[in-house]
């Protein structure tokens, strides 16, 4: 290495750590419990989030938006045959990969 090159790469490496750190260890956030939604293509999308206060959460949940929309579908097809239940899940357009929760 040229003059000083150690020295001259450890400060470069320290200050992309410096730079890099909250995405190793997370943001600090204060403890506490936040509801939070948005708009998905198929309704609303929500999150529940639980810090405990250290850089990862406590805990994560996830609301989809065809959760609701496949709740109501029992009520929807009870009395129905089942060809009826097949042509309603097909309107509610629900996605299958979202419920298997």
């Amino acid at each position: 290495m040229g003059a000083g090159g150690f020295h001259a790469r450890f400060g470069f490496e320290r200050r992309h750590f410096a730079q890099a750190q909250p995405v190793f260890e997370g943001i600090k956030v204060p403890p506490g419990e936040i509801y939070s939604f948005t708009e998905g293509g198929n309704g609303e999308l929500g999150f529940s989030i639980v810090a405990d206060g250290s850089g990862s959460p406590y805990r994560i949940k996830v609301r989809p938006p065809c959760f609701p929309l496949f709740s109501a579908c029992e009520k929807m097809i009870v009395g129905s045959m089942v060809s009826d239940a097949v042509a309603t899940i097909g309107q509610l357009n629900i996605i299958a990969g979202e419920l298997d929760r």
